[in-house]
């Protein structure tokens, strides 16, 4: 999935900068305590309600009550099955469709490192090597290239039709197109997409999301797909709601920019600052400058999103700059680079 876009963020904070009588309230004064915006609604969010949510009002839509379940704090992160620490969002982790596990890119470094000093090693002793790295679950070989990569990665799906990490990498991947490897089919994206999301995949239905969200037209995303703001809250509801913390993100923007409620915005980015979003724990501390966020809140946002970071955090996990894989940074040619880029699943395709 992606984040939202950056003018979406603009304009935080503005909601309550006025009085009902259209005064600058003073920040200072009223911080910790919500304030109203009649005159900023009418001139500039109407507008906006009017051209993005208020045609879709009229027609079969998900149901937007809050879930009960919705402003609960979600649960604890899976641990990465070989080291054992709590994995980090997905964009520290990596799918493997050799066996099909959720790794830490802390680990996938860690095996290649080792691959490279085994292979410079054999070079110094006259031997040629250029020995691929091996999973570092279930050390099968990995495979040289994105065309066996996918091949890999359907015969998962195919044999293993619960994995539904596997069925939301796909659906990403045909919504997305991967070249000539994948062409672009939006629809069979979003069936395999709806499917990993009815076995349970935050992921998946954050993906949804996005395909339904009507402020990323501009980005050309989902081509074709009819946009409704309510349907993509839904599902970012759910995806939030499994612990998707940038689905959560996107929960407070569009309340931000439609609904205009600043206490269930702030509870979104909250929540989202709470699992370590910087973004989120911006617009927390926007909140408080505007009185829609309490001394209390902000500093219980801050020390939890201190600790959800601290939790994550190792050494070799830094040193695993995902940047430096991309660009294929490695001393071992261009058939490790190829090997690396395509070890699993979403994450270095979908940075």
């Amino acid at each position: 999935m992606i984040s939202a876009p950056q003018d979406l963020f603009t304009g935080l904070g503005k909601l309550t900068l006025e009085n009902s009588s259209g005064k600058k309230s003073s920040t200072k004064k009223n911080a910790g305590r919500n304030s109203t915006s009649s005159p900023l609604f009418e001139s500039m969010i109407r507008p906006q309600w009017d051209m993005a949510v208020k045609p879709f009002l009229s027609i079969s839509s998900p149901d937007t009550k809050p879930k009960l379940s919705l402003f609960a704090q979600p649960g604890p992160r899976e641990d990465c099955p070989v080291c054992y620490l709590t994995l980090p969002e997905s964009n520290g982790c990596q799918y493997q469709a050799c066996c099909g596990k959720v790794l830490c890119l802390g680990c996938i470094k860690g095996v290649i490192d080792e691959q490279i000093k085994k292979n410079r090693t054999k070079k110094k002793k006259g031997s040629k090597s250029n020995k691929l790295p091996s999973c570092p679950f279930c050390r099968k070989p990995v495979v040289a290239s994105m065309k066996e990569n996918v091949s890999r990665l359907k015969r998962r799906a195919y044999n293993n039709p619960d994995d539904y990490e596997a069925l939301s990498i796909l659906g990403y991947w045909y919504s997305e197109g991967q070249g000539e490897i994948i062409p672009q089919n939006v629809t069979h994206g979003i069936k395999l997409l709806l499917l990993a999301a009815q076995l349970g995949s935050a992921d998946a239905y954050a993906s949804l999301g996005d395909a339904y969200n009507p402020m990323l037209v501009e980005n050309g995303m989902y081509p074709g797909i009819e946009r409704n703001i309510l349907t993509s809250i839904d599902y970012y509801e759910r995806a939030a709601i499994g612990g998707d913390m940038t689905a959560r993100f996107n929960l407070g923007v569009l309340n931000m920019k439609f609904f205009f409620d600043p206490r269930i915005t702030m509870k979104h980015f909250q929540i989202a600052a709470s699992q370590g979003h910087d973004e989120a724990l911006e617009a927390v501390k926007s909140g408080y400058m505007t009185g829609d966020v309490t001394k209390d809140e902000f500093e219980a946002a801050l020390r939890a999103n201190y600790d959800s970071k601290t939790a994550v955090k190792s050494i070799q996990r830094m040193n695993a700059d995902l940047r430096k894989i991309e660009a294929g940074e490695f001393e071992m040619g261009e058939q490790l680079d190829d090997a690396v880029r395509n070890m699993g699943g979403w994450c270095f395709l979908s940075m």
